[in-house]
């Protein structure tokens, strides 16, 4: 499976290309209410993309670069869109699900916090550490992310190969964090 990037800027940076963030507000009210989330996004890749992809919704302007939201491409789409079920979303104005200092503590990630458009696809090390991070936040309080999400949902597990691959693009203490239990 694969993992994309999708954007959101809030129309108060961004009147031109934002979205108002009294939408984003009412989807996350929706999901606290046990309601599904299913929305259109612009999508850049159209070659790659499948459904049940992972999504990072990713905050840009003045609060970002932070991952707000966690979901899959759905079924259906357009030439440029695609329609996205979202499992996890949080009100930037209040919290994260992934910082900014978080993210960039991961190794290569900083050039592609920097995109501009939503669909770009991470290569699969990234993928894996960002929804690591995200799942497996600590003590916090959105670390109940992880609890929220049926196992399924967690579609990002690396192959036994790629933990060599993962030790020296993310660190040891990273792609230890990836391994399923068992590995060595």
């Amino acid at each position: 499976m694969n993992a994309f990037l999708i954007t959101f800027k809030p129309d108060t940076e961004s009147p031109e290309r934002g979205w108002p963030i009294k939408s984003l507000q009412k989807l996350v009210s929706r999901l606290e209410q046990g309601r599904s989330v299913r929305e259109p996004w612009r999508f850049l890749n159209r070659r790659d993309v499948s459904v049940g992809d992972r999504v990072f919704l990713l905050l840009q302007g003045k609060r970002g670069p932070a991952i707000i939201g966690l979901g899959s491409v759905a079924p259906r789409g357009g030439r440029n869109w695609k329609n996205l079920d979202f499992e996890v979303l949080v009100d930037p104005e209040i919290t994260t699900l992934a910082s900014k200092d978080q993210l960039l503590a991961i190794p290569g990630l900083g050039k592609w916090l920097r995109t501009q458009a939503s669909g770009i696809r991470l290569p699969d090390t990234l993928a894996a550490a960002v929804e690591n991070l995200v799942l497996n936040k600590g003590d916090s309080p959105e670390s109940s992310v992880a609890r929220q999400l049926k196992p399924k949902q967690r579609i990002l597990e690396q192959p036994k190969a790629d933990f060599c691959c993962a030790s020296i693009l993310l660190g040891n203490e990273i792609a230890d964090s990836l391994k399923t239990p068992g590995d060595n």
